[in-house]
């Protein structure tokens, strides 16, 4: 198990507790706010934007009223019909034209809308028929059809609202033009009233509360009649609303308008409502620094701890916990030390000893070994000294000497695979003398096997008895041996197989000597005609390798026999251990 897990369950445990309480308190306060916004909006905007439409809506529905008294006087409608004006000679066009004169000025005194700079009233072909200027400067019937010519081309019983820079008067000026139906069907004139443009500017930006609001005025076709900025009067509206900002829109029914509110929300609402949500982002970012820091603080020496005992597993005995603090963990740690110290020494003494007492074994085995091997040699070089003066004693002397300098350097107990063969040649080359012609003996190890390391002194024993006790003994007239070794990757060892056809071993002996190789422990003891060889050698690969690892005989008297050596691969001095 990982430790990492328990700082995920704390960091995760800190996380929720302190997550919970401070999210819920942010998200309330940032829902109390965006409420608020939009509570406080929409009962402002609505409100304003009704008052605004029922001040527009009654703004003209007044400027109607007053327009409307025309079709109470039959005498001008029939006279707006024909087209004509007679002189005032005449009873009837005179009357005509006084009663359009009082038309004029009913509408002028009696309107509820004040500053009115004009009335006009225009014929059934759209010639201006009659007029009215209260101002005192005098407006020509030239000056009017020069800067209104438009007034004509008004189609359908809706009114036309124009919002103009008039030369006429030098000011900004609201232009409205109402037809003229008779019996509500046939269109006999058109009256045309200009009145001054602030008094209705300031009618309704008096509502404009927001920074940054607009009021606009659209007819029929969206052509907008009135704007907050008049460099958009008579252009075509589109939704232009950026961001942070609602639009409102209400119908003017009695005229077939739109009256369109653009607002901006309060800076200050909005600042209020990031500042809350800036809360809780910081309040989220704090929290997961103070919980992985606590975390992590809790878990830090409890991972310490682990990683220790980890390489204390593996023998790293001086390995200790560095934890710091004055909790129950560095408690823990300051045990965890005595108890690696104590191990440490316990193990050094044991070690120490063990060491000794393997080292005197080893150099007991290899004393055997030898003294046996020397015997034989120095009296197969005293018959050939005696029968000839022949190079084969330097010969084998030079082989003898290497045989004795490789069994001598004792600095190592592991060396490569290939330092192996060429002791076992040393030694063929000597025996190969003392038996001339009798052997054939063929090694062979694999390359792959070079760079792998053994213990020292193993293949020569083996060979030795094979040789000795096999094939010295045996009857054949052909006496041949084999060695071959090799890698095995995928078993993780290293085997050497010695076959021979020589005299092979007796099943009584062949158990004996079988059993005492599955002998663990130290050298075993034997009868005075065993085999010496393969037991130390089998003792000495049991010492350096383990009891999983030796020697394994088969044989079948007068046939032959087959010896199989298992070691494992080992590629570093470092790495080869006693069990």
């Amino acid at each position: 198990m990982r430790f990492k897990r328990i700082q995920a369950k704390l960091f995760a445990a800190m996380m929720v507790t302190s997550l919970i309480p401070a999210g819920i308190v942010a998200a309330i306060l940032f829902v109390v706010v965006s409420q608020t916004i939009h509570n406080e909006v929409s009962v402002t905007t609505n409100r304003t934007a009704v008052d605004i439409q029922e001040k527009i809506s009654e703004y003209f529905q007044n400027l109607g009223n007053g327009v409307y008294n025309i079709y109470y006087n039959t005498k001008a409608l029939n006279a707006l019909q024909t087209g004509k004006q007679t002189p005032p000679d005449h009873s009837y066009d005179y009357d005509t034209s006084r009663d359009i004169d009082q038309f004029f000025v009913s509408l002028y005194n009696y309107s509820k809308i004040k500053d009115i700079l004009g009335i006009y009233l225009f014929d059934q072909k759209g010639d201006l028929f009659h007029y009215f200027s209260p101002s005192s400067r005098y407006i020509s019937k030239t000056q009017y059809i020069d800067n209104y010519p438009q007034d004509s081309a008004i189609e359908g019983p809706e009114p036309r609202v124009q919002v103009l820079q008039s030369r006429m008067y030098a000011e900004d000026i609201m232009h409205y033009a109402q037809p003229i139906l008779f019996h509500g069907e046939t269109r006999v004139g058109l009256v045309g009233i200009d009145l001054k443009l602030q008094p209705f500017r300031n009618l309704v930006e008096k509502y404009n509360l927001f920074p940054g609001s607009k009021i606009i005025l659209t007819d029929g076709s969206d052509r907008i009649i009135y704007h907050t900025d008049l460099n958009q009067v008579g252009t075509l509206y589109s939704d232009e609303a950026k961001k942070d900002q609602r639009i409102i829109t209400k119908p003017i029914d009695a005229f077939g308008w739109k009256l369109i509110y653009i607002y901006q929300i309060n800076p200050r609402t909005l600042m209020i409502r990031s500042a809350a949500l800036a809360v809780m982002i910081v309040s989220f970012i704090l929290v997961l620094l103070l919980s992985y820091t606590l975390s992590r603080s809790i878990t830090r020496p409890i991972q310490t701890l682990a990683r220790v005992m980890k390489q204390l597993e593996v023998g790293n005995f001086n390995i200790r916990a560095d934890i710091r603090g004055q909790d129950e963990i560095q408690l823990l740690g300051n045990h965890f030390n005595r108890m690696a110290q104590k191990i440490q020494r316990l193990i050094e003494e044991e070690y120490q000893s063990q060491i000794v007492r393997k080292e005197a074994e080893l150099r007991a085995l290899q004393v055997q070994i030898n003294p046996h091997f020397l015997y034989n040699t120095l009296q197969t070089m005293g018959s050939i000294a005696s029968l000839r003066s022949a190079p084969e004693i330097k010969v084998m002397c030079k082989a003898l000497g290497n045989m004795f300098r490789y069994s001598i350097r004792m600095k190592n107990e592991w060396v490569p695979v290939k330092e192996e063969p060429l002791h076992v040649r040393n030694y063929l080359i000597i025996i190969g003398k003392r038996y001339e012609g009798m052997l054939r003996i063929r090694l062979q190890v694999k390359e792959d096997a070079y760079t792998y390391l053994i213990p020292k002194l193993i293949f020569q024993p083996v060979v030795e008895n094979c040789i000795e006790h096999g094939l010295i003994p045996s009857d054949r007239t052909r006496k041949a041996a084999e060695a071959v070794g090799e890698a095995r990757s995928r078993e993780g060892e290293l085997t050497v197989e010695i076959l021979d056809n020589g005299a092979g071993i007796p099943a009584d002996r062949l158990d004996a000597l079988c059993s005492a190789l599955q002998a663990s422990g130290s050298y075993p003891a034997l009868k005075k005609d065993d085999s010496i060889g393969s037991l130390n050698v089998q003792a000495r690969i049991q010492m350096l390798c383990g009891t999983s690892y030796g020697l394994t005989i088969t044989s079948r008297a007068g046939t032959g026999t087959r010896i199989l050596i298992r070691l494992p691969l080992r590629k570093e001095l470092e790495e080869a251990c006693i069990k």
